[in-house]
């Protein structure tokens, strides 16, 4: 476009960005994106999360966190994606303080707050690191104080965290709390299938497996696996 001498707009650099960024070609797109700024386009809220999801998903999310800076130096607000893609990348680089910091700055400022996402990845990181009790205050806390309305993978990410820790009487008590409010998926008896399999406790199983069935749920691939592995 440009030999052409037409002028590319923020959209198609965007573009270009986010293929790079799937490639793992972050640097490629920091590059474009210095140079579209020397161009005079300016970015948009959506270039700036292109580059901050790549840093985050390769681990540099220091780099993440300065581009958030630099949105905030030119009056770019950040959005709920920005905030979202940020505290994951810190989740998963182990820096749970400085994600709570963010998420409570979220919650204080309320621009933008958090949203169901924000919370589920903090539940979900808690619950893969052996911060399972941590994860069910934090939980009940969001409920009763902060008015929070989980859903279906909220209640998926805290069974999962009590299967994988073997409580499954909890799990199970957790299962039909989210029938107050919502309708379990086939994930969310996929994971209590295989935990009841794992503990042997084959008749709870199979009155699982006709629950699917009247409440016309569709099994996936791996429902039938953990039915050949479990029977």
């Amino acid at each position: 476009m440009i030999l052409r001498g037409q002028q590319a707009n923020i959209i198609t650099y965007t573009i270009l960005m986010n293929g790079y960024c799937l490639n793992n070609e972050v640097d490629e797109a920091r590059n474009l994106f210095d140079m579209v700024i020397e161009r005079g386009v300016v970015p948009d809220v959506w270039s700036y999360n292109i580059l901050i999801k790549g840093y985050c998903k390769i681990n540099r999310v220091d780099e993440a966190r300065n581009l958030m800076k630099d949105m905030f130096r030119k009056n770019i607000v950040p959005n709920i994606v920005t905030y979202n893609y940020l505290v994951d990348g810190l989740c998963k680089a182990g820096r749970i303080s400085s994600a709570r910091e963010i998420v409570n700055e979220m919650h204080y400022c309320g621009q933008p707050f958090p949203d169901v996402n924000t919370y589920n990845i903090l539940l979900d990181f808690l619950c893969k690191n052996q911060h399972l009790d941590e994860a069910i205050k934090l939980f009940k806390s969001l409920i009763f104080e902060r008015s929070f309305v989980p859903n279906v993978w909220s209640y998926n990410i805290l069974i999962s965290g009590y299967c994988k820790n073997k409580r499954l009487d909890e799990a199970m008590n957790l299962f039909q709390d989210m029938f107050k409010n919502l309708d379990p998926n086939i994930e969310t008896y996929n994971i209590l299938l295989h935990a009841l399999f794992d503990r042997q406790q084959l008749g709870k199983a199979i009155i699982l497996l006709n629950q699917i069935v009247n409440d016309d749920i569709c099994p996936n691939l791996y429902t039938y696996k953990i039915l050949v592995h479990g029977l």
